[in-house]
């Protein structure tokens, strides 16, 4: 009786930390090792902020608009325990993630090559199992499917999966295993369209 009294309240404190938002720091304290194995892995995508247009350069960076979008996606996901950022090597994607990643100390984004998608899909899923990761990259009108493409590649397929390219667009990916994923379109900072 004592031993489920204990698990009640290993649950219930387990609970409460997750409502508030600090669950995953105390996870690998609370779980077994074996139960941890199973977390899920959540995936935070998005498309990089606003950007000036390719007139006079192959890599532009972001406007005055994209720079306060990248503050406003720190404060939205910055207490979400991120593990890792995945970015291509272009201005607009690094200047994106910059002001998260100079917060959270983290040793700089993980460069993916955006006409490769398979790859970032792949090292997310075999080295960031139930952990949380933030990727960004491109649009769908760039050609390659871009982060459409890379919310497909982690397994969802439902109608929750489908959205329109936005730069206040937030997608977030539960991976739960192999071909079983959902995901959830939130948005931040200033709404796309308005002035």
């Amino acid at each position: 009786m004592r031993g489920h009294r204990n698990l009640y309240i290993t649950l219930v404190f387990g609970l409460a930390l997750g409502t508030m938002g600090i669950y995953g720091q105390f996870a690998g304290r609370l779980i077994p090792g074996a139960m941890a194995a199973e977390l899920p892995t959540t995936v935070l995508i998005l498309q990089h902020s606003e950007r000036f247009d390719f007139t006079n350069t192959d890599d532009p960076e972001l406007t005055p608009e994209g720079k306060q979008r990248a503050q406003d996606l720190l404060h939205v996901v910055g207490n979400a325990g991120i593990a890792a950022v995945f970015s291509p090597k272009a201005k607009r994607m690094m200047q994106t993630v910059e002001p998260l990643l100079k917060t959270l100390k983290l040793q700089g984004p993980n460069y993916y090559d955006p006409t490769n998608l398979n790859t970032v899909v792949q090292e997310i899923k075999e080295h960031f199992k139930g952990k949380t990761v933030l990727v960004v990259g491109a649009g769908a009108h760039m050609g390659s499917g871009g982060i459409q493409e890379i919310v497909r590649g982690l397994g969802c397929a439902g109608p929750e999966c489908a959205f329109q390219d936005a730069y206040d667009n937030l997608i977030v990916v539960t991976v739960y295993g192999p071909g079983q994923a959902t995901a959830a379109k939130l948005r931040f900072g200033k709404p796309v369209g308005t002035h």
